[in-house]
């Protein structure tokens, strides 16, 4: 077992997952993958199973339906702890993630306790995107900032993970399944004064299939930021 494990999860991904698990094969340090599926309609987990199975650098776990994306990260939080992983680094299927930038989280895992891969510090960063969901980030991004008072990247989900440093009972804190998990997470990580640093990114537009993020979500995330706002003010 190595002492890095890094996770992906998945919900209909069958065209992308052999892509980023090859590049993430192809980097020049020892890492374990995690994918967790939530029973893909277009059977990604059985996909993923018969290229990477046979690798005993990899973990493929199949849940029964589709859970939220924040309750896979919470279970694969618990997992890398179960499994003593040092560190947990995460990131997303459809390839706008770079594993390449994983050796800049890398240098700095040592100095901080969350490393976060951020939109908002390089212009070009979005460039490709169209502007609903530019519209959709940036927009995320001044209601976390000014309500909750993060001044990070808080909807993003390229991470590292500290494991030594930072309590799974900060991570057991955190109540949301979904999106909102993303923005709860660096809330209250960032409330327990964890040492937390950005790292610029850019990110290309989705390469195959479609964005998991539905109106609902978007409304369900909205509520979620008033609700914090009130129970935990700025």
């Amino acid at each position: 077992m190595n002492d890095i494990l890094v996770f992906i999860p998945t919900y209909n991904e069958k065209k992308n997952i052999e892509i980023i698990c090859n590049k993430l094969i192809n980097l020049n340090f020892p890492l374990d993958i995690l994918i967790i599926d939530d029973s893909s309609p277009d059977n990604t987990y059985e996909f993923a199973k018969e290229k990477f199975d046979n690798l005993k650098n990899f973990t493929i776990l199949k849940r029964k339906n589709k859970l939220g994306i924040g309750s896979a990260h919470l279970d694969s939080i618990n997992h890398a702890y179960n499994k003593k992983y040092k560190y947990l680094i995460t990131m997303d299927a459809d390839l706008t993630h770079k594993p390449e930038d994983i050796e800049i989280f890398l240098k700095e895992k040592n100095k901080y306790d969350l490393i976060i891969g951020t939109r908002f510090k390089n212009n070009e960063s979005l460039k490709d995107w169209n502007i609903i969901r530019k519209l959709i980030t940036n927009g995320g991004h001044i209601l976390t900032k000014y309500f909750l008072n993060i001044p990070f990247d808080a909807t993003g989900a390229f991470r590292l993970y500290n494991l030594e440093k930072i309590s799974i009972n900060d991570f057991n804190l955190i109540k949301s399944k979904h999106y909102d998990f993303f923005f709860e997470s660096i809330m209250i990580l960032n409330k327990k004064n964890y040492k937390i640093f950005e790292v610029p990114i850019t990110l290309p537009k989705r390469t195959y299939g479609n964005s998991k993020m539905s109106y609902l979500l978007l409304l369900n995330s909205l509520v979620k930021i008033i609700i914090l706002f009130f129970k935990h003010g700025r």
